[in-house]
C-alpha cells in the first residue's frame, strides 16, 4: 500500500502499489523535518508545500511550510488509513492497532474506536503489561528509544 494524491477526488488516498521496483542505487538521502515528524527520502521525493505546490526534497528551503497531513485531514501513519477506516478523522475517533505493533498499518490490523474507548483499552493493556508501573521519565526514555529504532 502507498499514499498518493488522487487528482479526481482532489485528496490523499491509500492505494495498492502497482509494479513496485527499485528506481535507483546509492542515492543521497534527505531528512525532511516538521514538528515531531521526519521523513528520510531521496531528493526527488515530492512534498506538498503551502503557496508553492509540489516541491522535491532537494529543492526545499528553510521556512518552506510542508502541508501537515494531520488534524482533520490526513495524519502520519494511522491517519492515511483513517479516512477510509472511520469515514474521516475527527477528535472523537482513533485508529487502534489490534496487534499492538504501531508500525503495522495494514488495514487488517487497524480498528476505528471512539477516543475514550481507545484510551480505556490501552489503560487495561498497560495494567496487564506492567507499563503503568514505570515512571514518566522511564516511559519517555523508552519512547525516545522506540522512535530511534532501538526498541520495537
Amino acid at each position: 500500500w502507498v499514499y498518493c494524491w488522487d487528482q479526481d477526488q482532489n485528496k490523499m488516498v491509500l492505494a495498492q502499489a502497482k509494479n513496485p521496483r527499485m528506481t535507483g542505487r546509492d542515492k543521497q538521502l534527505w531528512g525532511v523535518y516538521a514538528d515531531k515528524d521526519s521523513v528520510l527520502c531521496t531528493g526527488e521525493h515530492k512534498f506538498l508545500v503551502y503557496e508553492k505546490g509540489w516541491v522535491q526534497a532537494k529543492d526545499l528551503v528553510p521556512g518552506d511550510s510542508v502541508v501537515a497531513l494531520n488534524k482533520g485531514a490526513i495524519r502520519h501513519s494511522d491517519g492515511f488509513v483513517m479516512p477510509e477506516l472511520c469515514g474521516g478523522i475527527t477528535r472523537s475517533n482513533a485508529a487502534h492497532h489490534r496487534n499492538s505493533q504501531q508500525n503495522d498499518n495494514s488495514s487488517e490490523n487497524l480498528q476505528c474506536l471512539p477516543i475514550g474507548e481507545h484510551a480505556r483499552l490501552h489503560r487495561k493493556m498497560e495494567e496487564k503489561t506492567g507499563f503503568a508501573l514505570f515512571t514518566d521519565e522511564q516511559r519517555r526514555s523508552m519512547e525516545d528509544a522506540r522512535l530511534r529504532g532501538v526498541l520495537a
